[in-house]
């Protein structure tokens, strides 16, 4: 079901990030953008995902189903 939320790769990179708990600056600097093309991505990544806080989306993700056979894997590496 993750790889199917319609993301681009740098989108869910930024989802997985957020995921950690890491904030715009260090999201930023892990990815060596801006922190305004940060908040483009997460901009976007709220709104593919219905929600309106980086928290709902979290929560959202956390609620999804795992792809069948990867049980044991961390939802956030399911995104990268």
């Amino acid at each position: 079901m993750l790889e199917r939320l319609g993301l681009t790769p740098r989108q869910r990179e930024v989802l997985a990030l957020l995921l950690d708990g890491k904030s715009n600056k260090t999201i930023a600097r892990d990815l060596a953008i801006s922190v305004e093309t940060v908040k483009d991505h997460v901009a976007a990544v709220l709104r593919t995902l219905g929600v309106n806080s980086r928290t709902q989306a979290v929560a959202v993700v956390s609620r999804m189903p795992l792809a069948s056979g990867s049980a044991a894997a961390p939802r956030r590496a399911l995104l990268r």
